[in-house]
């Protein structure tokens, strides 16, 4: 499973200039109190439950006007796993990708091996 997932998550990557970083324009960024250290704007709320979040309403606070990433290096583990999450054999996949359908073949292949995959 974890081969599928990467090659996923790495893949996609040729797409993304295609979309204009549509993942980095609307939703929600979760971090660690250890991940905000990398963000250069600190625009982001801190949780009850110690993490620190940011709602996408006008673009992620790092995403540039060419729409690449100030942070890229560096950037938070859920930025590095989008846009396919997995939590033991349940695999979350999120449905703003517009280019997650072109896995649709590897997205099959994961339940086959047994996991539970939800477009989110």
């Amino acid at each position: 499973m974890d081969k599928l997932i990467s090659f996923i998550r790495t893949d996609i990557g040729r797409f993304c200039s295609q979309c204009h970083s549509k993942c980095c324009s609307v939703g929600k960024i979760i971090i660690s109190k250890k991940e905000l250290d990398c963000f250069t704007k600190k625009v982001f709320i801190e949780r009850s439950d110690g993490l620190f979040e940011v709602v996408l309403k006008t673009g992620c606070p790092e995403l540039k006007s060419d729409c690449l990433c100030n942070i890229y290096p560096n950037r938070p583990e859920i930025c590095r796993e989008y846009p396919i999450f997995r939590h033991a054999n349940l695999i979350l996949v999120s449905s703003i990708c517009p280019y997650i359908h072109e896995y649709d073949e590897q997205l099959e292949e994961l339940k086959k091996l047994g996991a539970r995959v939800e477009l989110i």
